[in-house]
């Protein structure tokens, strides 16, 4: 080989050697230290303050209001009467009715006094068979007309019960609509209030279509609002929905995604923390907690071929072991195995 040769083949050494150099330099890496810490994975969520269950209250018939009994904040008891409609024509049909009926009673008093009487003639010989049954048909007809007497009593009653709008259940008054004077008709269906049952209060939730599957019955969660600064509301899911939707909860940020999928829960408040109803809230879920346990960054953990391993620093080298992992968060999971507490290993963004 010449001497030329050789020169160049040094040369090309010393430059792939600075080449080299250079690489490891612009490509840092990184140790950490396996150590004790808390793992805790939460969901973030959006939601929104609701009642347990809300009614908007109308008449099951058409009429003009005649009275409105009840103003907004205020608390009735199931069966309070919320409205009135004009009802003077049906109460007057109602007592028609009861007249109509007691009249009837005296016609079937008087036919079945007859059709003893006839009876006993008949038995005696001194009546027809013909007569007999006129009395039998009489009183029939009277029985029949008492039974359609008392229909009719029922149906102005229930006519007459439908103008009275009464509370389904207890609770408050949230909204008013419609004022005494005003019309109910088919072009005007509008409910005269909205009764909510505030005896519990809940959050409606829209979890991030990505968070599913970490979301169970009974988890715990936190509840925060701007307008309640350094307070939280605590509480747990009680209902998850079957099916993804829509979001309905659009926050002040602009660059949020309105076309998300998300999935709805309900949050059930412990007893007395209300908060006010329709609020935007942040909300907080706990899927799981472990507490002083050997974790490590997320980063550092590789898997490969079903194996989950890490690379640990060893007489200043790094080798491959193998680890088995346990619960996670947004940053770390934990070490069940493999690894000791002071275990230095390689976080680095290359091999």
């Amino acid at each position: 080989m010449s001497k030329k040769a050789v020169v160049s083949i040094v040369g090309l050494i010393v430059v792939l050697l600075i080449l080299a150099i250079s690489v490891g330099r612009n490509s840092p890496t990184y140790e950490v230290r396996v150590e004790r810490k808390n793992i805790d994975l939460t969901v973030a969520a959006r939601g929104r303050v609701e009642a347990l269950e809300e009614v908007d209250l109308a008449p099951k018939t058409l009429g003009r209001l005649k009275e409105v009994d009840v103003k907004e904040g205020d608390f009735v008891k199931k069966g309070d009467i919320i409205a009135i409609l004009e009802n003077d024509e049906i109460r007057a049909q109602v007592e028609q009715a009861k007249a109509n009926l007691l009249g009837m009673e005296a016609e079937l008093k008087e036919a079945k006094r007859n059709l003893v009487r006839f009876d006993s003639l008949f038995r005696r010989g001194i009546v027809s068979s013909s007569e007999l049954e006129s009395a039998q048909t009489k009183y029939d007809l009277a029985l029949s007309q008492i039974k359609r007497s008392k229909a009719d009593l029922q149906y102005a009653q229930a006519l007459l019960e439908n103008t009275y709008i009464r509370a389904p259940f207890s609770g408050k008054i949230i909204r008013r609509f419609l004022d005494p004077g005003e019309t109910i008709t088919l072009e005007k269906l509008l409910p005269i209030v909205t009764i909510a049952d505030v005896s519990k209060t809940i959050v409606r939730a829209e979890i991030d279509e990505t968070d599913i599957r970490k979301i169970k019955i009974g988890q715990s969660a936190i509840v925060t609002a701007d307008a309640y600064p350094g307070e939280e509301f605590k509480g747990k899911i009680i209902e998850i929905s079957p099916v993804v939707g829509k979001k309905k909860i659009i926050a002040d940020n602009p660059a949020e995604m309105v076309d998300t999928k998300v999935l709805e829960v309900k949050i059930e408040l412990d007893p007395g923390q209300n908060l006010n109803l329709g609020l935007n809230v942040d909300v907080t879920i706990f899927v799981h907690s472990k507490g002083d346990v050997l974790a490590l960054p997320l980063k550092a953990v590789r898997h490969l071929d079903g194996t989950t391993f890490v690379k640990v620093k060893k007489n200043g080298f790094y080798e491959e072991r193998e680890v088995t992992t346990g619960l996670y968060d947004n940053e770390n999971v934990e070490v069940i195995s493999g690894l000791e507490e002071g275990d230095i290993v390689l976080l680095s963004n290359s091999n």
